[in-house]
């Protein structure tokens, strides 16, 4: 067992599964990126360093169900309404309330906020 799973482990099983499939499709569009664990904060962090700028997205998981969160979420486009939150910088999609997000859907969030970062770099 990995230590993003181990980590998942924590959330019920529904969790765990939507969790674990949603890192398998950030882990395959991001190539290179870097998984962090961020206890205190609860969330798997993924970015191409160590600091903050560095972070592309992160996987926010709770008791209902899993985020993604997108660290330049508030310029990302939104076609499909999809980003929540009201903060400065981050938005996030709920997969707890949006169900009916399809991965190829979730992979254009994940595309458009890796060229995001890339631009900002």
């Amino acid at each position: 067992m990995n230590d993003a799973h181990q980590f998942l482990n924590n959330y019920p099983l529904i969790v765990v599964e939507k969790g674990m499939q949603l890192r398998s499709v950030i882990l395959q569009e991001l190539p290179g990126i870097t998984e962090h664990i961020d206890l205190p904060a609860r969330m798997l962090i993924y970015g191409y360093g160590e600091q903050y700028k560095d972070i592309v997205c992160a996987l926010i998981p709770s008791q209902n169900g899993v985020k993604v969160s997108f660290a330049k979420g508030a310029t990302l486009p939104d076609p499909d309404h999809l980003l929540e939150g009201k903060g400065k910088v981050t938005r996030y999609i709920d997969f707890a309330k949006k169900k009916i997000v399809n991965e190829e859907t979730l992979i254009k969030y994940i595309q458009n906020a890796l060229a995001l970062h890339s631009h900002s770099q």
